[in-house]
């Protein structure tokens, strides 16, 4: 079970990654944008039907990240 936790911990690791990369301007041609492209792609999954249900607050501050985090560490810490 100490692989799946590693897994949830990264899955956690990326989405944070991918909300400090939405405060920063990005050269689209640069390598920074290329691995927040990929993040997007492993993280939106999952985040998006949460905003489909909870949109962005004032249509600025989206808790969907926070939602996922506080869910994968609850599972997380379920796992033994």
């Amino acid at each position: 079970m100490g692989f799946l936790r590693l897994l949830i911990t990264a899955y956690i690791v990326a989405i944070v990654l991918v909300i400090i990369g939405s405060w920063f301007p990005l050269d689209p041609d640069g390598p920074a944008a290329r691995v927040y492209a990929g993040l997007r792609r492993i993280t939106d999954p999952v985040l998006e039907p949460i905003r489909r249900v909870i949109p962005p607050i004032g249509g600025v501050l989206d808790v969907s990240p926070m939602i996922v985090i506080l869910g994968l560490s609850v599972v997380r810490g379920l796992i033994r």
